[in-house]
């Protein structure tokens, strides 16, 4: 038996389809041509043009644009061209395969994020995005304003890993979850391994979700991860000067309660980190929700605290 035949019987893989399912109601599918392949773009427009900036979302390891649905329409309820776009090997962008993305590094993923920029740029022609980045997606942003290679409106870190390294995330997960290190051997270090049950994942992500709106997630989720990304923030990967010069007009850290694996501490190191350095960066902490504060049940808290700081960013 071949080792991904293995891998596939230790941690299932959802049966793959040439046609992707419809999107959520009120939310449209676009999708945006690359040299590699087509990434998914997901959207919520408001009824009237207005002159607010656009949005656009980043998800983190195991995500897709779909964690997004509940922001999208929030946001485009209020006035915002809100996108989320679906990274390489994520929801229905195009797939890599396993051996290929396990071994994709970041500064891939960050060719996604410059292509979902320059489409939500021509899209509604409203200037340059804000852009919101959710745990590793955070990180994502991160680098985004400290290479420069584009103009943003802001940045929002969502429970996201710090730029200064994520050694404390994942000493969290481990002392979580203490077989992690075990079962991820045993599973011949599969990505998916450490989310390779609904147990597992309502732990890690959730604080309020029952077990079957967990499966309905874990759905949704890729059968597994570049573990090329998450190695590759274990230490300090950006410039924190660097970062403040390119975050555009402000940067918004959020922080959940219940996040078992970032926390409050560590988000609050972070805004301290960048205010160090001049940044003009809010915190804010909120009540009632886990690491995947879009999905828990109460993801409105966390929505109303990125719209306050939105309506003050000009």
């Amino acid at each position: 038996m071949d080792t991904h035949t293995l891998l596939r019987r230790m941690v299932p893989v959802p049966a793959s389809s040439s046609v992707a399912p419809p999107p959520p109601q009120g939310i449209q599918r676009h999708f945006i041509q690359t040299d590699n392949g087509d990434l998914e773009i997901l959207s919520a427009q408001p009824l009237k043009r207005t002159s607010k900036p656009s949005l656009l979302f980043i998800h983190g390891g195991f995500g897709s644009a779909l964690c997004y649905r509940h922001y999208l329409k929030y946001f485009a309820a209020r006035g915002y061209y809100s996108y989320a776009v679906s990274l390489r090997g994520h929801g229905n962008s195009w797939q890599p395969g396993y051996w290929r993305m396990y071994w994709m590094p970041r500064e891939e993923f960050l060719k996604d994020i410059l292509a979902g920029i320059k489409y939500v740029e021509g899209e509604d022609q409203t200037g340059p995005p804000v852009l919101l980045g959710h745990s590793a997606g955070g990180g994502l942003v991160q680098e985004v304003a400290a290479r420069g290679d584009v103009q943003i409106r802001g940045a929002a870190l969502i429970a996201a890993l710090p730029g200064s390294g994520s050694w404390r995330v994942n000493w969290n997960w481990l002392w979580m979850d203490p077989l992690m290190l075990l079962r991820f051997s045993w599973h011949q270090f599969h990505p998916r391994s450490p989310l390779s049950s609904t147990a597992l994942v309502k732990r890690a992500f959730f604080s309020s979700l029952t077990d079957s709106e967990v499966k309905s997630v874990e759905r949704t989720m890729p059968p597994w991860e570049s573990m090329t990304w998450a190695w590759s923030m274990f230490w300090k990967f950006v410039d924190p000067a660097k970062v403040v010069k390119g975050m555009g007009k402000g940067m918004l850290v959020v922080a959940a309660v219940e996040d078992r694996l970032v926390g409050t501490n560590i988000p609050e190191g972070t805004a301290l980190w960048y205010r160090k350095y001049g940044g003009n960066v809010e915190f804010a902490v909120v009540e009632d929700v886990g690491h995947h504060l879009m999905l828990d049940k109460h993801w409105i808290g966390g929505a109303h605290v990125v719209r306050h700081w939105l309506e003050g960013l000009d």
